[in-house]
């Protein structure tokens, strides 16, 4: 994907998260996006950030009335990453 419509899917998400997001979701958003800036944009995502992004997949799947109750730090990444080692640490969101 090419940077100008990564631009174009971060601004359209963003504006729904602005009108259909919970609280949570929107400070989860901001936080991820955040970090993501202050580390730079070489393309890469740091390990850290990843469980950022599954922080925002949590919070979503919240607001959706989902429990997120058996689900442990790393599983909804594991959807889409291969190589990502278990940590077997449970993932709360409250």
């Amino acid at each position: 994907m090419d940077e100008k419509k990564i631009v174009e899917i971060i601004g359209s998400f963003t504006e729904e998260i602005l009108v259909w997001g919970s609280d949570e979701v929107v400070k989860t958003w901001v936080e991820f996006r955040y970090a993501n800036w202050e580390e730079g944009s070489d393309g890469r995502a740091s390990h850290e950030n990843l469980f950022r992004l599954e922080e925002l997949f949590l919070a979503l799947r919240k607001d959706l009335g989902l429990k997120n109750k058996k689900l442990d730090k790393g599983d909804l990444l594991r959807l889409f990453v291969n190589d990502l080692q278990a940590t077997g640490q449970s993932v709360t969101v409250t």
